[in-house]
């Protein structure tokens, strides 16, 4: 029987030339073409070669929208999709989509998100219907098979938004086929590809507390065991250890507990708002113009027990991971002994977050032991310094920081070293301000970076959260004495009023901090750094306080300097008799003195920790490195401004200086004495000599 296929065809004119030209398309039902003639009324032209009857007739449309191109990838796609899933063929179905998947990895986002509409129809079907425990056990083979190709598609393609809601639909298709092996299937189902790795098993309440390793994607290590024994010597796998307190959790009446185990090696799925889910800019540093950049760098592991929602477990029960870590990630970016966070992916946020995580030990070479209180999608996470611009502010500030704390312990013991000083009341108020700087400094060199101390980790926060107060408050207390000293300048006599300062500066802040200990102590536990996480905690606790602080500071700060400048003359009555250049330079003195003056009061009122309010929208890198690298060397400002620059220790190093130097004249006298007396005595022996000799020969 002759097919026909009809196609309606304009008129071509081509250069505005009215008369037609023949045009050569090609069959999409047959591998020949059909030579089909243009004319101004109704032909027909039969293709005798394959029996095509067309009838030609003018239309409105144009040749582009008649003539559409589509590659056999897309043809077959189309086809698939197009075909209504029914018991009869849902296993032909997925077995296509599994081939049509492994054919070409060049997918774009229509025939992605096609595809994948098609394996949640199918998932769906299948939880619907009454499929056989074989069918069901092939199509989820096919599923799995065809989600592990398209995993082999380029991460740029999973980057738009679309594709993104294409990651949210593949994960949610796993998780009901999940639950449509547990609730079918009476025998366990394990699937390892090139980049997925699955079981859907059925363990005895007996097991537990139960451990499974499962290898790398790729790896057909899949084992499930009550003894740790067994996995402790296999590399590059991740291990999971389910503790007995989730038991509680799940139903009596399940005999057999139905666990679940996802582990894939591309965080592909994994999209949230970011430009890759490979790259995400750290919490911590999203004020910095140039973030850190983490990466994932482990296989994302899920683990689910259908029907039981697994949370807030105790921390001696929570879930253990034992992830190994991708060094080729830290290589990438030229790092090595970066820092670990244990994270989970939050499918509300569509984010990372290390809520109920934290790390737990480095087990073995290149792994890390995470303990988490939840079962979800687990990873993770290296944070990678992303410019060379934070590395080299990182280590400006750490030698900032120690030369501070050389120079304030060289203040502290000047002022308490001479006697005329300690007894002063300004004084002081600037030795509590330095020991309260050092101890901030000396804690932050040594434990900021910590995180995997744990308990000491928490230690380091909270003493870091109390000094950093302390430092400011004292700060304020010095406010306090300047605007007493400056400003009220009678009646300026307080009874007690250093051990009133103490109460402040020591006081207040240990206040602040039992307060925040006593609200929230969780607050401090922080997987990245030994300080405060983000939170009221911080902004409560700390921030705010710091922003009170500095406000007064900054007015009284104004109101100091007025005083010190435009609230006196500039010049005595006798300095008009001076000439032009004498007025000039002595204008020059007064000035230097006074801009000495306002940086040696701003160093003492912190005004430079102002940058780290500032440094937000385009200035926050600016306003960012000048807060790190004013505040580190703050120590060596106070010495300076304030250790070596006191009268009494100018005198004292003056003297010091004179009686070296008169050693050392001495010194030279001596060796000049000493060399003239042997010179002379040289010179007196040939004399002696001749003299005996003269009085023999008589």
């Amino acid at each position: 029987m002759v097919r026909e296929r009809f196609i309606s065809w304009p008129c071509v004119l081509i250069f505005l030339l009215p008369f037609c030209q023949t045009v050569d398309i090609d069959c999409q039902d047959y591998d020949s073409f059909a030579s089909l003639g243009c004319t101004e009324g109704p032909t027909t032209q039969k293709d005798t070669t394959q029996g095509i009857s067309s009838t030609l007739s003018p239309i409105s449309t144009t040749i582009s929208s008649l003539v559409t191109t589509h590659s056999p990838i897309e043809e077959e796609v189309n086809k698939i999709v197009n075909t209504n899933i029914t018991m009869a063929n849902i296993e032909v179905i997925s077995d296509e989509l599994v081939n049509v998947t492994e054919k070409s990895t060049t997918f774009d986002e229509e025939l992605l998100e096609s595809v994948t509409d098609k394996l949640r129809s199918i998932v769906g079907f299948a939880s619907e219907q009454n499929l056989t425990e074989d069918v069901i056990l092939q199509v989820s083979e096919s599923v799995i098979g065809a989600v592990d190709n398209i995993l082999n598609i380029p991460e740029s393609t999973f980057e738009t938004t679309s594709s993104k809601q294409v990651s949210n639909e593949i994960l949610t298709t796993i998780s009901i086929l999940t639950e449509v092996i547990q609730k079918t299937s009476t025998n366990n189902f394990t699937y390892s590809g090139s980049n997925i790795i699955l079981a859907v098993v059925k363990v005895d309440r007996t097991s537990f507390p139960l451990r499974t390793a499962i290898g790398g994607a790729g790896n057909d290590v899949i084992d499930i065991s009550t003894d740790e024994g067994t996995m402790s010597n296999m590399a590059d796998v991740a291990y999971v250890t389910l503790p007995s307190a989730i038991l509680p959790l799940v139903p009596d009446d399940s005999k057999a507990i139905p666990v679940s185990v996802f582990l894939v090696n591309s965080p592909k799925l994994f999209q949230g708002d970011r430009p890759s889910s490979s790259s995400i800019p750290s919490s911590r540093d999203k004020q910095n113009q140039q973030p850190k950049i983490t990466v994932v760098a482990s296989p994302i592991l899920t683990v689910t027990i259908e029907g039981t929602d697994i949370k807030d477990l105790p921390d001696n029960e929570s879930i253990t991971f034992v992830f190994p870590v991708n060094q080729s990630s830290a290589e990438k970016y030229n790092g090595t002994n970066l820092p670990a966070r244990c994270v989970f992916w939050d499918i509300t946020l569509e984010e990372w977050s290390d809520e109920g995580c934290k790390i737990d030990k480095t087990t073995f070479t290149d792994m890390v032991a995470c303990r988490c209180n939840h079962l979800t999608s687990f990873a993770v996470l290296l944070d990678i310094k992303g410019s060379l611009k934070s590395q080299v502010i990182d280590l400006i500030s750490r030698i900032g920081c120690i030369a501070s704390i050389v120079c304030l312990s060289l203040t502290i013991s000047i002022l308490l070293g001479f006697r005329k000083l300690r007894g002063k009341r300004p004084q002081q108020i600037i030795v509590n301000l330095c020991f309260a700087l050092l101890c901030l400094y000396v804690i932050f060199v040594i434990g900021i970076d910590r995180p995997t101390w744990r308990i000491s980790c928490t230690v380091v926060a909270i003493l870091l959260h109390y000094f950093c107060l302390a430092s400011l408050a004292w700060m304020g207390v010095e406010a306090f004495s300047m605007y007493m000293s400056f400003v009220r300048v009678m009646d300026t006599y307080i009874p007690k009023l250093l051990l009133k300062c103490c109460l402040v500066g020591w006081g207040i802040p240990f206040m602040v901090v039992i307060a925040t200990v006593a609200s929230k102590w969780t607050a401090y536990q922080n997987s990245e750094y030994c300080f405060l996480l983000p939170g009221p905690s911080l902004y409560f606790g700390l921030i705010l306080p710091i922003g009170l602080i500095l406000t007064c500071n900054c007015i009284t700060f104004t109101i100091v300097i007025y005083k010190l400048t435009c609230g006196r003359k500039t010049f005595s009555a006798t300095s008009t008799r001076l000439s032009k250049k004498e007025r000039g330079a002595k204008t020059r003195i007064e000035t230097i003195r006074r801009a000495q003056n306002a940086v040696a009061i701003g160093t003492l009122l912190g005004l430079t920790w102002v940058f780290g309010f500032l440094a937000v929208g385009d200035g926050r890198m600016v306003f960012g490195a000048l807060f790190a690298f004013l505040n580190s060397l703050q120590g060596v400002f106070v010495f300076l401004l304030f250790g070596i620059r006191q009268p009494e220790v100018k005198e004292k190093l003056r003297a010091t200086r004179m009686r070296l130097l008169q050693s050392v004249r001495s010194a030279r006298r001596g060796s000049d004495f000493w060399t003239s007396s042997s010179e002379a005595r040289m010179d007196s022996r040939p004399s002696d000599v001749t003299i005996i000799q003269m009085e023999k020969k008589h």
